[in-house]
């Protein structure tokens, strides 16, 4: 009788848990649908990927040449930033780490 008891007790307590673990989880996946509604309406139609070296079209007429010069400055650009992150890979400094690159700047 007392065995019975204790393996009823033991199921109770047991499916409380689960429950009160179920009700939790979905409280919080209902708090995340929620946000994300939110996210939505204030992003509106912004997409929300982004694009790597993505290029947004001017009227300039110069502005094709301006990319072209980018473009052309790019592989020395990368060039010097992969030599400094070797050189800090080899030897690991504070002074290496947040030294300027030698390449300069490939806007």
């Amino acid at each position: 009788m007392i065995g019975m008891l204790a393996v009823g007790l033991w199921i109770f307590v047991f499916a409380g848990a689960l429950l009160i673990l179920l009700l939790g989880a979905r409280r919080i996946e209902d708090g995340l649908r929620e946000r994300e509604e939110e996210a939505r309406e204030v992003a509106g139609d912004v997409p929300l990927t982004r694009r790597f070296l993505s290029f947004a079209r001017s009227a300039a007429p110069g502005s094709a040449a301006s990319e072209e010069a980018w473009l052309s400055e790019l592989p020395a650009y990368l060039e010097a930033e992969q030599m400094a992150a070797d050189e800090f890979v080899l030897q690991p400094s504070l002074e290496l780490l947040y030294r300027e690159s030698r390449g300069g700047n490939p806007r």
